[in-house]
């Protein structure tokens, strides 16, 4: 994500996120641990090699497993997706999940192969284990195969095919670099704007429609994160929800972690949007459905109030980190409250949102493990 901000002129020099200063990564607790906690998203734009500009909204997803539910909220805004994937370490059980979760929702994939600098780097070793564990259609962008992708304007013969079976999930381009280096990242930029085309303009005359896929707050205000997938949206509309009509306050364009004022948000784009009461994975406007998980919580950890704090308060603020994670799944017991989790990191961060939102000194007891129980056979 640096170098791509940065060879767009958004930043002007890469951040690191082992470092606390990357771009995407802004957060507090992000930067003291030198992982990716929060979605972020930054708009930028680029010159493709015939010379046109090409709009790309970037989202940076976390890649730890305890917050897959925060990556997955993500995946039901994208029109194509990036699998970064180490060229050391290899396929890991988590970038398989990853990796079906994509395909399931049929979202178009490129994948990353990073970390070539790095001792133990080996791209044909890990290609060969992709097309072994994830699908044989991953293909390494290397040779004429790049050079076709590179040269677009040229070769509209082979792009129009490779373009056909990206979309449709029969082709998945490899390629390979260094993001600490910047190896690779001018190729896959140019790989991005051959194969990731879209066609939202000719949405925007149809009534207003729009994916939520994050709830954030900040400065005390309450955003919706959403992604307009059909008309405009301006301030002082009124939106259609579950929870009947809203009007919409403000209009802010997420750029890190900051949010800047925003005219209308139009098909094909995302906004952060006051004054709905809304949660992720609904839908708004013209079409009210809700977008299901498929990542359930691993297991559940009993969180009780530290005096002076009283139970309902707890409850009330666990409430609120709900509707931003609602895999949390809170559900009140005698004397405490039972949170879905992912893993031991998570639990870390949940504490400190706690303590540091809300004040909230607690007390969490060990977790464990949810079993699920399904019918053996037939009776």
């Amino acid at each position: 994500c640096e170098q791509m901000l940065c060879r767009s002129g958004v930043i002007r020099t890469c951040g690191r996120v082992d470092h606390g200063d990357a771009f995407m990564d802004d957060d507090p607790m992000e930067r003291a641990r030198g992982i990716t906690v929060f979605t972020e998203q930054a708009a930028l734009e680029w010159h493709t090699e015939s010379g046109e500009p090409l709009f790309v909204t970037l989202m940076d997803t976390p890649g730890h497993v305890d917050f897959s539910g925060e990556m997955e909220r993500a995946l039901s805004v994208l029109d194509a997706a990036l699998l970064v994937v180490s060229c050391v370490e290899g396929v890991q059980s988590h970038t398989a999940t990853l990796f079906k979760l994509l395909q399931k929702r049929k979202i178009p994939t490129i994948i990353f192969l990073n970390k070539t600098d790095r001792e133990g780097a080996d791209v044909s070793r890990v290609t060969a284990q992709m097309r072994r564990l994830l699908s044989g259609d991953c293909v390494l962008m290397a040779g004429d195969v790049r050079e076709a992708l590179a040269d677009c304007a040229k070769r509209e013969d082979y792009l129009d095919g490779a373009y056909r079976a990206f979309l449709k999930g029969a082709l998945f381009p490899v390629l390979a670099g260094s993001a600490l280096t910047g190896t690779g990242v001018d190729e896959l930029m140019r790989a991005i704007a051959a194969l990731c085309k879209t066609d939202w303009a000719s949405r925007e005359s149809l009534p207003f429609t729009g994916q939520v896929y994050r709830v954030r707050r900040v400065g005390g205000v309450r955003y919706a994160y959403v992604k307009a997938t059909a008309g405009v949206l301006r301030v002082r509309d009124e939106v259609s929800t579950v929870r009947g009509m809203q009007k919409v306050s403000a209009l802010m364009l997420p750029q890190g972690g900051k949010l800047t004022t925003l005219g209308e948000l139009s098909a094909g784009r995302t906004a952060a949007v006051a004054g709905l009461d809304v949660r992720p994975g609904e839908r708004i406007g013209a079409e009210l459905t809700e977008d299901r998980a498929e990542l359930v919580p691993l297991m559940s950890v009993r969180v009780e109030p530290v005096p002076p704090l009283e139970l309902t308060a707890l409850l009330a603020h666990l409430r609120e980190l709900e509707e931003e994670d609602p895999l949390l799944a809170v559900t009140p017991e005698e004397g405490g409250v039972s949170v879905g989790v992912m893993g031991a990191v998570q639990i870390e961060i949940l504490e400190t949102l706690l303590k540091t939102r809300f004040g909230d000194e607690v007390r969490v007891l060990p977790p464990h493990v949810l079993y699920q129980e399904t019918i053996d056979a037939p009776v």
